[in-house]
């Protein structure tokens, strides 16, 4: 059998706590990349800052960045 994967799935995972301005720095960076075929996936240890709108601020314009929160 020859199973060949021409463009696999890249997942970048970024935990995060209250730390929105280096999160952006992060997202920013992965999205900057020049392979397309990824997706950004945040997850918050329930921060309570803005960090839920600054990924909110990308996932609108690029939906392979997704957010997911702890619950409090």
């Amino acid at each position: 059998m020859n199973h060949k994967i021409s463009k696999p799935l890249i997942t970048t995972i970024i935990p995060t706590y209250r730390r929105p301005k280096l999160l952006q720095r992060a997202i920013k960076s992965v999205l900057n990349q020049t392979y397309p075929h990824f997706q950004v996936c945040v997850y918050d240890n329930a921060s309570g800052d803005e960090t839920a709108e600054v990924v909110a601020e990308f996932a609108k314009k690029d939906p392979r960045v997704k957010y997911y929160c702890h619950p409090k």
